[in-house]
Order: C-alpha cells, then sequence, then structure tokens
C-alpha cells in the first residue's frame, strides 16, 4: 500500500501523521506496520 500526502506546512504534515499513526496503533489488525516513511519538500514545475 502507497499513501502519497501533500500539505502546506510541515506541521500539518507532522500532525496528520501523528493521527495516522494512532489509528494504526487503535487498529493492528486492519494494515500491516510501515516498512519505511519518506518526507520531503515537493517541486513542480510546468511546461506549456
Amino acid at each position: 500500500m502507497i499513501s502519497v500526502s501533500l500539505f502546506t506546512s510541515a506541521e500539518s504534515a507532522e500532525a496528520s501523521n501523528q493521527v495516522a499513526l494512532d489509528w494504526v496503533a487503535e487498529n493492528p489488525d486492519v494494515l500491516p506496520p510501515a516498512s519505511s516513511r519518506d518526507a520531503g519538500t515537493v517541486v513542480v514545475a510546468a511546461a506549456g
């Protein structure tokens, strides 16, 4: 399973990650533990 989320700030990304971690901890039979987590700045360019 792969999930991609975009946020306007690092703080909102961390808050979302904490909500997801809490949910997974409370529902261990629904999803396997994450094997990795990556974060970084998204750079987008448009050609027209």
